[in-house]
């Protein structure tokens, strides 16, 4: 089972993640961070693998800050807008680590609380 949701960072920011769920107890967790391009259908495609195989995966939306709903492709006009993206909001990288910091204590109250 997959679906999305959103995590909660300390200063109340909302970023977009994706979820996907073993069908039975989770063997352990995993976050997938997602490349250049955004949680798009490959990042969310490898989170389903390894939920197959018995993991609890979540990929956040690492630049939802910066620009939220980043999902592209892999096509040269993709590449282009995503090095775009990149060198337009230099302060992303940094801010996308704190929101990786939250997605990790987002997960644990996730996991605990059900």
């Amino acid at each position: 089972m997959s679906n999305d949701l959103q995590l909660t960072a300390a200063d109340g920011f909302r970023l977009d993640a994706y979820l996907a769920q073993p069908a039975g107890a989770p063997r352990g967790g995993l976050i997938v961070l997602q490349e250049i391009f955004g949680v798009n259908s490959h990042i969310r495609s490898v989170a389903d693998r390894y939920a197959a195989e018995g993991y609890l995966v979540i990929a956040p939306a690492l630049f939802d800050r910066a620009e939220p709903g980043v999902n592209l492709g892999y096509t040269p006009e993709d590449m282009k807008a995503a090095v775009a993206h990149i060198q337009k909001h230099e302060k992303a990288p940094a801010v996308a680590y704190q929101d990786l910091l939250w997605t990790l204590i987002n997960c644990k109250e996730f996991v605990f609380n059900k």
